[in-house]
């Protein structure tokens, strides 16, 4: 239903643009894309369950957020609509329009990864095991400082890294090994059965180390591979030399895609 979840709905306009943020994050991520677009567009931004204003009501786990997700959209009459998501939110937008079928017309992915390999259940219990060996707060600190590169603003910085480690730590931990689960076991199932056009906004990757990298113009990642695998017409966009928050650090630029991709589906 409509109101596990707390959400922002401005504008006019068909379709509309749903806004699906990432992990321990919440819907002010998008205020910049929502200002720009919601004089033309109506915007529908959610804080999934366990973020921002959304109580968590049971156990997080991305197939309930993509239900959920679908439930909002569908319960405000907010479709058509066109998917935006950041991170762990491209996996919850391609659960969701599995559930809104040909309500959605167009799939926009950004900066997503591919964080679980080989069976889902071994990455569950791995990415939890890594968890636990140092603790929730030391892995979470780690995750989320290497989203960002040595000329991120360290005000945006501080503020995202902080929110990180509101997230309960239990819940998040769940939350993590969950995600990893469902790159092993399911984005490939659920990419293929994607029958809406998809639009990739890359600005990062991990590179064999294990660390995050800003890309160049050319570069791929394992994700952005997985999706081209399943979906090889998806469009590939990558803004090199910034972090993993390209709403944030290229705002405008992000913005003028998501206008230019909406226009496309619409006609």
């Amino acid at each position: 239903m409509a109101n596990e979840l707390n959400f922002d709905d401005t504008g006019t306009g068909s379709p509309a643009i749903t806004f699906v943020h990432g992990l321990a994050c919440a819907l002010e991520d998008w205020r910049s894309q929502v200002a720009t677009l919601s004089p033309d567009r109506r915007c529908l931004s959610v804080d999934l369950p366990g973020h921002g204003a959304s109580p968590a009501g049971g156990p997080l786990a991305i197939e309930r957020f993509g239900r959920s997700v679908a439930d909002t959209v569908r319960d405000v009459g907010a479709c058509p609509t066109v998917l935006v998501g950041h991170s762990m939110g491209c996996r919850v937008v391609l659960e969701a329009a599995q559930r809104l079928g040909d309500e959605v017309v167009g799939v926009v992915l950004v900066d997503g990864s591919l964080r679980g390999a080989g069976d889902a259940h071994t990455a569950r219990s791995q990415t939890r095991a890594a968890i636990e060996a140092v603790g929730f707060e030391t892995y979470v600190t780690g995750l989320f400082d290497a989203m960002f590169t040595a000329g991120s603003d360290a005000a945006l910085r501080e503020q995202i890294v902080g929110r990180a480690l509101r997230l309960d730590a239990a819940a998040g931990t769940g939350l993590i090994a969950d995600l990893a689960a469902w790159d092993a076991g399911r984005m490939e199932t659920v990419l293929r059965a994607t029958r809406t056009p998809v639009f990739v906004i890359q600005s990062t990757g991990v590179d064999v180390g294990g660390k995050r990298v800003s890309l160049e113009p050319g570069q791929s990642t394992p994700f952005v591979d997985k999706v081209l695998e399943c979906l090889p017409d998806t469009r590939i966009e990558v803004i090199p030399g910034i972090g993993h928050f390209t709403m944030h650090e290229a705002a405008a630029q992000v913005s003028g895609l998501l206008a230019e991709f909406v226009a496309e589906v619409s006609a």
